[in-house]
């Protein structure tokens, strides 16, 4: 099936994970179609990677639509994935870079 709209629904939370919740439309053999699927990251990896809350359903988007894109009949996803810590990692990697060391005064002294 290939998706035609991912739509995020929300995210529940509880004491050990915060889960992201979406529902993905599209056609299959001229029959509309719909799935949910439920993207979870524990808290503690959140807070030891210093994830922003707010950045998560922006990273489970972009990793169910990337998944979506390699599905096919005979691999389909499942309906529960998790987030890894690499890709926490990561995503602050790319959206947050570090920055060099202020130096002070670049100019040289006379």
């Amino acid at each position: 099936m290939q998706p035609s709209m991912v739509q995020y629904l929300g995210f529940e939370q509880n004491q050990g994970a915060r889960t992201c919740l979406f529902r993905v439309f599209g056609v299959v053999d001229a029959q509309k179609h719909e799935r949910w699927f439920r993207m979870s990251v524990t808290m503690p990896s959140l807070k030891d990677n210093r994830f922003k809350l707010q950045d998560l359903p922006d990273l489970c988007f972009s990793k169910l639509k990337r998944e979506l894109s390699f599905e096919t009949e005979l691999q389909t996803l499942p309906a529960q994935m998790s987030i890894a810590d690499c890709e926490l990692k990561q995503y602050n990697d790319e959206h947050y870079p570090k920055r060099g060391k202020s130096g002070g005064d670049s100019r040289a002294a006379s």
